[in-house]
């Protein structure tokens, strides 16, 4: 009795971090050239866009909504684009999920 309930703690404290996934991605913007880094925490729901975390606004299995300041990123979950709206206007970029990341 005593060695099930040993067993069944150790798969409930090593199963815990199955659901915690961290995805980076690599996004690059056409008009400018310039790369974007972005860490997605999907268990916890979070954005990190250039080591810097960002404000998520709306999070659904087809988009992802963010702030940064004035900035806003909108990532389409389902073909890898991302759109920037900010003071210099609109500019389209294509991501795609990398190994590791560019910070």
């Amino acid at each position: 009795m005593i060695k099930n309930l040993g067993i069944i703690v150790l798969v409930l404290l090593f199963s815990s971090n199955v659901y915690s996934k961290e995805i980076a991605l690599s996004c690059s913007v056409i008009s400018s050239g310039y790369k974007y880094s972005i860490i997605l925490n999907t268990s916890k729901k979070t954005i990190i866009l250039d080591n810097k975390k960002a404000k998520v606004i709306k999070w659904n299995k087809y988009e992802i909504l963010a702030n940064i300041s004035d900035s806003h990123y909108i990532l389409d979950r389902v073909n890898g684009t991302l759109k920037l709206e900010g003071g210099s206007g609109e500019s389209y970029g294509q991501c795609k999920v990398e190994d590791k990341t560019l910070f």
